[in-house]
């Protein structure tokens, strides 16, 4: 069985802090990256623990550095690639992962967006997130997703894919995240829980579809290209700026 693990940043567990997932910040080089590749690399090796031959692993978190996950973070037998998500039924793989994913924009959670600040994206009337897009894209059975907790709760259509809270929203810049003595003893036991959860998911063989048209989901990815660049707002200054730049958009906006 081959397996797709696709990464993004923002719902790791113990980042707690949005400087820490931009590659302009300190924060980044400092534990950032370190974090996603332990996350990455315990769910990779819970999937081959759980019956997955191979896993393909796709970096889709931009940090601004081109390779947030480096190849000797992963295990034997898990390899990254380039692919894109439509290419993943052709290519062979059976499956998909998501680990590492946060809330779709307009919530009130750690730096909600879909693809980029401010965009809201609807299918058939349901507001989606890039679990929705990368999933329906994919259009190969989806083991689970990891991420944020108000992600979780807020899957609409996807609502019955199984799902592990590694991460607790504070606010839209901040996630609750052990920072005592312990702190290290709550990383490994996070991670040992994310390896399992994976093994499980892997071990459990055929799982769910994803509902929706693939052609849909093409359309919404069509939009984000089709954006005005103005709109397209990136903005590395001051924490008042990040903070207003990833605010949720309100119903008066």
């Amino acid at each position: 069985m081959l397996v797709a693990l696709s990464a993004d940043m923002e719902g790791v567990s113990q980042l707690g802090d949005w400087r820490a997932i931009f590659a302009f910040e300190r924060a980044y080089w400092r534990e950032g990256r370190a974090q996603m590749e332990a996350e990455v690399a315990a769910a990779a090796r819970g999937l081959l623990t759980g019956g997955a031959d191979e896993v393909v692993v796709l970096d889709n978190h931009a940090s601004g550095n081109p390779i947030n996950i480096r190849a000797e973070s992963l295990p034997a037998r898990a390899r990254l690639e380039t692919w894109d998500v439509f290419e993943l039924r052709d290519r062979g793989v059976d499956a998909l992962l998501q680990v590492g994913y946060h809330s779709r924009a307009g919530l009130d959670a750690f730096v909600a967006h879909t693809y980029v600040p401010e965009l809201v994206l609807y299918v058939d009337g349901e507001p989606i997130s890039e679990s929705h897009g990368r999933a329906w894209a994919a259009g190969v059975p989806l083991l689970g997703i990891c991420g944020n907790d108000v992600h979780g709760r807020t899957l609409g259509s996807l609502g019955d894919v199984p799902y592990l809270v590694a991460q607790r929203t504070s606010s839209t810049v901040d996630a609750r995240t052990r920072r005592d003595s312990r702190r290290d003893r709550a990383i490994c036991r996070g991670r040992r829980a994310l390896g399992r959860s994976a093994r499980a998911l892997a071990a459990a063989g055929a799982a769910r579809r994803v509902r929706a048209s693939r052609a849909a989901v093409h359309a919404g990815h069509c939009a984000l290209g089709g954006r005005p660049a103005a709109d397209r707002r990136r903005d590395g200054g001051s924490d008042r700026s990040m903070a207003s730049l990833y605010h949720p958009l309100r119903s008066d906006e």
